[in-house]
């Protein structure tokens, strides 16, 4: 898994985030960690990232203490662990994250298990907006690290899912558990 996993040059990391796919969201502090699925999430310029997280999520709780989040692309290959996810709270669960499924992996210099089953990572530092996170919910992070998998994103940080098969397809989300594949290419000639 690991040999397919390089680290990215942070001005292109925001590419992997403009696909419209659902990300998972990672919050720690210490070894308290969670993650949950999340559809608003975007880019906000090069290197900055903003995810849309509730005020009763005990994923932002840990986000807040930390001041780090992680956002991961995950694929078709986990939508069952993602589901799971979504539909369970650590407020309610207090062993979600283990009851999911979920995997993970480390990668040395980065804080942040990553979650398997994923084809982009990137490690945000809260820009702390108070008035956006009360009012609208929305943390912007700015982006230390980001991962890529060389199966899907070329060194320009380009997709090619076109080549890669179904299984590492991303999951735009359109409500519950209504999510899309990605695999075809459109060119538009002349540009």
């Amino acid at each position: 898994m690991n040999s397919h996993i390089k680290a990215v040059d942070i001005n292109n990391v925001w590419k992997f985030f403009n696909l419209g796919g659902t990300v998972l969201v990672e919050g720690k502090h210490g070894d308290d960690i969670d993650v949950m699925p999340a559809s608003w999430s975007m880019p906000i310029d090069y290197n900055k990232l903003g995810v849309v997280l509730d005020s009763t999520h005990y994923t932002r709780k840990l986000i807040e203490k930390e001041g780090y989040f992680l956002l991961a692309l995950p694929t078709v290959k986990i939508v069952k662990e993602l589901m799971y996810l979504g539909s369970n709270s650590k407020n309610d669960v207090d062993d979600k994250v283990e009851q999911s499924g979920l995997k993970f992996f480390n990668i040395e210099g980065c804080d942040f298990p990553l979650p398997e089953g994923c084809v982009a990572w990137a490690v945000c530092k809260v820009l702390k907006e108070p008035h956006n996170e009360k009012t609208y919910d929305l943390f912007i992070g700015e982006v230390v690290a980001g991962y890529a998998d060389d199966r899907i994103f070329n060194d320009k940080g380009e997709p090619t899912f076109e080549t890669a098969g179904e299984e590492l397809s991303i999951l735009p989300n359109f409500g519950g558990a209504y999510f899309y594949s990605l695999g075809k290419r459109v060119s538009v000639p002349g540009y």
